[in-house]
């Protein structure tokens, strides 16, 4: 199984700090490793599914801009000062391998970000992102 990745664009134009994590949520802007404010983050959430699913994704935040792409489709785009609540389209999830990238900006001191899924068939209640990636068994 590959996990979820998360890029990290210092303000200053230094190169991005990688590192691995088991969700996309922020609590509060994050700086790199030398305590330098992020620019902007970048997530990659790898998909690995046995079968096609329909899913709905959907992100709560505040004080970010979110954009949610498959490939170089974009599925959302959301994002406030104030508290905020979107939710994309169904979406087709085919079985396979495949990514998901997340990218997240600031608009003000101390955003917040959940991003969750939910599979349309069974109308489940929101789920992490992490519970998305499953392995594919032979």
């Amino acid at each position: 199984m590959r996990g979820i990745i998360r890029r990290l664009w210092p303000r200053d134009g230094g190169p991005p700090e990688v590192a691995s994590t088991d969700d996309v949520r922020l609590d509060g802007w994050p700086a790199d490793a030398d305590g330098r404010p992020a620019e902007r983050l970048r997530y990659r959430v790898p998909i690995e599914r046995s079968e096609t699913t329909f899913v709905r994704f959907r992100v709560e935040g505040e004080a970010v801009t979110v954009t949610l792409r498959r490939g170089r489709a974009v599925i959302l785009e959301a994002g406030e000062v104030e508290a905020f609540d979107a939710e994309s389209t169904s979406v087709v999830v085919p079985d396979g391998a495949s990514d998901l990238e997340v990218e997240i900006v600031a608009l003000g001191d101390a955003p917040r970000l959940r991003v969750s899924w939910e599979n349309v068939d069974l109308e489940d209640g929101p789920q992490s992102l992490a519970t998305l990636v499953e392995s594919i068994a032979d």
